[in-house]
């Protein structure tokens, strides 16, 4: 109790504290390029990035550990983890995680992608209905927006990784894939995506946060995240991170 108060005492100051404990960080397991992803045995990326400098100027030790989604956001429920990177909000989400608006840190489309020579016979014109009819690959665990994830007639399956994802859509076990828009450009630089086509339009819209875990009483500590973050994101580092990544407006 001592510990937050002295740090709320901090935050209301203006200043930044320095923070002695080591503060565990969870994501899923896969990799999101450009924004989390593992080369050459360590976790890389633009959020990888913004979060480390943040921590950097918290005086913070931010540890980031990887598991499958499902046990990221379980660790996060139990109280075993500080934050989850990556993270869209959601009213189920917000029992166990704060979310602050200051600790967005990207803004992501999630997409549908099809074999190449089977996107002329899909048809999507942005309604529900318009792919009843289509079996459609959806990874374990996420959220790809209301209307997406609550409509009951869609013949969604489930699929673990995104290698699956493209394994069981060349296949042809699916008819369509979810993908975010940010993956899968960063999936076609890579050659990952050959013989694989964009779906247009995008299914939703959507931002990306590093939320706080509400079970060990990370309050305090997402707020001072969160301002120093806003004064990162006006920094020309900041800038260059979007330029290294491809994600400039």
């Amino acid at each position: 109790m001592r510990h937050l108060i002295s740090l709320l005492l901090v935050i209301l100051s203006g200043q930044h504290a320095c923070l002695a404990e080591e503060f565990i960080v969870v994501r899923g397991n896969e990799n999101y390029p450009p924004h989390e992803f593992i080369e050459d045995g360590e976790i890389r990326g633009f959020h990888i990035e913004i979060i480390n400098n943040v921590a950097s100027k918290l005086g913070a030790e931010f540890r980031i550990e990887s598991y499958p989604w499902k046990r990221a956001s379980l660790l996060m429920q139990q109280g075993k983890a500080d934050a989850i990177t990556y993270i869209s909000k959601t009213k189920e989400r917000e029992k166990f995680a704060i979310f602050l608006e200051d600790n967005i840190l990207s803004k992501t489309a999630s997409t549908f992608i099809c074999l190449t020579p089977r996107l002329k016979y899909i048809h999507f014109d942005g309604s529900m209905n318009s792919i009843s009819n289509y079996i459609i690959g959806v990874q374990l665990g996420y959220f790809y927006g209301n209307e997406f994830d609550q409509t009951k007639r869609l013949n969604k399956i489930e699929i673990v990784s995104i290698p699956q994802m493209l394994d069981t859509l060349r296949a042809k076990r699916i008819d369509l894939g979810v993908f975010s828009l940010d993956e899968y450009r960063a999936f076609k630089k890579a050659g990952k995506m050959d013989g694989i086509s964009l779906v247009k339009p995008y299914i939703s819209e959507f931002n990306n946060y590093i939320a706080f875990s509400i079970p060990k009483n990370r309050s305090a500590l997402a707020q001072q995240f969160a301002k120093a973050l806003k004064e990162f994101k006006q920094s020309e580092q900041f800038q260059r991170l979007k330029v290294k990544y491809g994600l400039i407006d």
